[in-house]
């Protein structure tokens, strides 16, 4: 029998949940060593370099941490960016380190199962977060939530009250919608 993980919480069906909130990446001035053990897919931020780290395996014992700098496991590759405004990438993962309002846009071009992870550093400043824009007949589902198609709808995140906003979005129709299925923040959809 397994045992609940208090830091995940899932919301929808039990067998199956619409979405599930996970504990937020570590972050800190070193890299993550032998030591730092925890669930695969955990991420490690080291802001003395800017380097992100996925736990993507378990080998004798020792977690493998791997780095931004290439292909990750699940296929992407982080990016830091001080930017206010980003172009969103398929299969990229995003570390901001901006600490105002960042405005983020989807890409044009998308296939089912593309990925994209955005990760903030500091969210806590007054209109700070994120605000994800879509082109035309995108749209973007959280739970129940669902984005109008078009440039008029947008999902956003500000104004929180935590340091970090982590947000994973996956395509589920090509070119037109993404699914945010984790998530530790509620977002509103203006």
């Amino acid at each position: 029998m397994s045992k609940p993980n208090p830091n995940t919480y899932a919301y929808g069906l039990v067998q199956q949940p619409l979405l599930q909130i996970f504990t937020p990446p570590t972050v800190s001035i070193l890299a993550p060593g032998n030591s730092n053990k925890g669930q695969i897919g955990s991420m490690w931020i080291n802001k003395a370099t800017n380097t992100v780290y996925v736990l993507t395996s378990y080998l004798n014992g020792l977690p493998v941490w791997t780095a931004q700098g290439g292909v990750v496991a699940g296929g992407l590759n982080w990016h830091t960016d001080p930017a206010a405004a980003v172009a969103l990438a398929v299969n990229s993962g995003y570390y901001l380190t901006n600490v105002g309002a960042i405005t983020l846009t989807l890409p044009v071009a998308s296939a089912v199962g593309d990925q994209i992870w955005i990760i903030t550093e500091d969210s806590s400043a007054a209109a700070a977060g994120i605000q994800i824009t879509q082109g035309d007949l995108q749209r973007i589902t959280y739970a129940d939530n669902i984005t109008t198609a078009g440039a008029a709808t947008n999902y956003q995140a500000l104004n929180l009250f935590q340091t970090q906003l982590v947000t994973q979005l996956i395509c589920t129709i090509a070119n037109t919608n993404w699914a945010v299925v984790n998530s530790n923040y509620v977002p509103n959809i203006i």
